[in-house]
């Protein structure tokens, strides 16, 4: 997609008013990540909820809003919270009822959603 494209696009959707953006882009460097994420939050001042997928250090360090942490394991919620804290939101794929609980269990936030994801 590239960043300065996901730039543009993102402009006319804070216009309209969007709410929350998870980052997400898991092959690239955690350098790249870091100062990609530091021009989005340029971007969308305090009134918009940032979150970053798997790089706590990122969310700690910029002091994001949330992480999502991915799916298949719950115990990665539980390093995550231990590292951010208890006012970072914590999101996490679950795949079966069994996972949604031990995942909440272990801290991460939990509401009914319904997710979009458009890829390029």
């Amino acid at each position: 997609l590239g960043e300065e494209y996901f730039l543009q696009v993102l402009r006319p959707a804070l216009a309209a008013g969007l709410p929350a953006l998870q980052v997400r882009e898991p092959s690239w460097p955690l350098k790249r990540l870091r100062r990609f994420v530091q021009r989005v939050q340029s971007e969308v001042g305090k009134d918009v909820t940032v979150l970053v997928n798997r790089a706590t250090d990122i969310v700690a360090d910029l002091g994001l809003d949330g992480l999502h942490v991915g799916g298949g394991d719950p115990t990665c919620v539980t390093d995550a919270r231990a590292v951010l804290g208890e006012h970072v939101l914590i999101g996490y794929s679950a795949h079966t009822t069994e996972e949604l609980a031990a995942a909440r269990d272990a801290g991460a936030h939990v509401r009914k959603t319904t997710t979009l994801e458009l890829s390029w």
